[in-house]
């Protein structure tokens, strides 16, 4: 797999993957397969992941729409590798505040052998994992902007 594969624009796509749009599973390589697990429905929202083992990486849906992409091995914007990256050099480059918090809701995760720090960056659409200050998961998601009631997405309003 390519560095375009795994290539991350915040708020449009992951690799070929498009957020916001229509999941279709047979565009999937071999080797992908549906958590049935996870598959969650409340009220009109279909909630379902595919995930594939080698890379590890996620695809969740709503309702066949493709609303985050996750990857635990690679993630790449403008051609860096940000798995493995410290969190503070991907801060600077997003020229984010270096003193950003975690997130309140999730804030320290204990996996089953490290314990994990989430950071959520609503204007990337982006949920960051560290451990030790290091990225180990990029979940890269929509960017929603609310306006009055109104949610629809907004393309990456980033450093060009």
């Amino acid at each position: 797999m390519s560095k375009q594969d795994h290539a991350w624009l915040p708020g449009e796509h992951f690799g070929p993957y498009v957020l916001g749009s229509i999941f279709d599973v047979a565009m999937l390589p071999s080797g992908w397969y549906l958590l049935d697990e996870e598959v969650e429905q409340t009220d009109f929202i279909v909630e379902r992941s595919y995930i594939i083992d080698k890379p590890d990486m996620m695809i969740s849906t709503e309702n066949n729409v493709i609303v985050s992409v996750s990857s635990q091995e690679f993630c790449y914007y403008k051609a860096q590798q940000l798995i493995g990256m410290e969190f503070k050099q991907f801060l600077s480059l997003f020229d984010l505040d270096p003193n950003m918090q975690p997130d309140k809701n999730f804030g320290e995760i204990q996996l089953i052998d490290e314990l994990q720090t989430v950071y959520s960056i609503d204007n990337l659409g982006a949920q960051i994992w560290t451990h030790n200050g290091v990225i180990r998961t990029v979940i890269a998601g929509i960017i929603y902007e609310d306006d009055d009631a109104l949610i629809r997405l907004r393309p990456f309003r980033g450093q060009s």
